[in-house]
């Protein structure tokens, strides 16, 4: 049975705007962004400045993060081991005072990059997200709470309660075994059902076939970047692309 050597990590973050917050109609672009403004700040300040500087990109783990190349050694598209996640029905206005959520995945049991993106998420709205507001600032976000949420069953747990500090590590990650089950009760659901799968889309999503984008969700292409998605991941980041009859799962792209 093919087995997919990957984990991944489900955080949410809760906390509350300091100030008004404005986001385009997606969320996740203003996220990202802040997130990687706080990991130059934090982290690596001169990063920008030594893009060219080959022994720095090479040593420092968040220059690597952030500007990862696909120098032939790379198997597959280049993947970032991390993914933010809009929370539904998040609106776009968040007034001063008012609770504010977000998800964030990590692939991979790399601790240093889990550790560097905590920290970052936990701290990106020190520097502010979202839209410039009228005063010439972004808005300011402050973290409270952090959950380990398992998306396949809805449980949460808290690693950072209010008034703490510091995030708790000893966390159970998702892994092969958990997707595995949850896909054999999902098969039992689906034939329950007339076999009909319906698939939300959070965020806008580009799926291409042929080098041709869809306008429309199809199953087929929709199904197969996923799974290229997954083994780009499991190689760069798990313990290596999945085989089967002692050969790498690959998919013609």
């Amino acid at each position: 049975m093919l087995k997919i050597p990957l984990t991944a990590h489900h955080l949410r973050f809760h906390g509350w705007a300091r100030t008004p917050i404005t986001f385009h109609d997606y969320t996740v672009s203003a996220l990202r962004g802040a997130l990687t403004s706080y990991l130059r700040a934090a982290f690596c300040p001169r990063g920008q400045q030594m893009q060219n500087d080959l022994l720095h990109q090479t040593l420092c783990p968040v220059c690597r993060l952030l500007s990862l190349e696909n120098d032939g050694s790379i198997d597959g598209d280049i993947r970032r081991p991390y993914a933010l996640e809009p929370l539904p029905e998040q609106p776009t206005q968040i007034e001063a005072g008012q609770p504010f959520s977000f998800g964030l995945a990590i692939y991979g049991e790399d601790e240093l990059l889990i550790q560097f993106l905590l920290v970052a998420a936990g701290g990106m709205g020190e520097l502010g997200v979202g839209r410039v507001q009228p005063d010439g600032a972004r808005g300011r976000l402050e973290i409270v709470q952090i959950d380990v949420v398992n998306p396949l069953t809805g449980a949460a747990e808290c690693v950072m309660a209010p008034g703490e500090r510091q995030v708790r590590a000893d966390w159970q990650s998702l892994g092969h075994a958990q997707v595995l089950a949850r896909a054999e009760a999902l098969a039992a659901d689906l034939a329950a059902g007339d076999n009909l799968l319906q698939v939300d889309f959070l965020t806008p999503t580009r799926v291409m076939q042929n080098q041709h984008k869809w306008s429309k969700p199809d199953f087929f292409p929709l199904a197969k970047l996923i799974v290229q998605r997954v083994l780009d991941l499991s190689s760069q980041f798990g313990g290596g692309r999945p085989m089967l009859a002692g050969e790498p799962v690959a998919l013609k792209r």
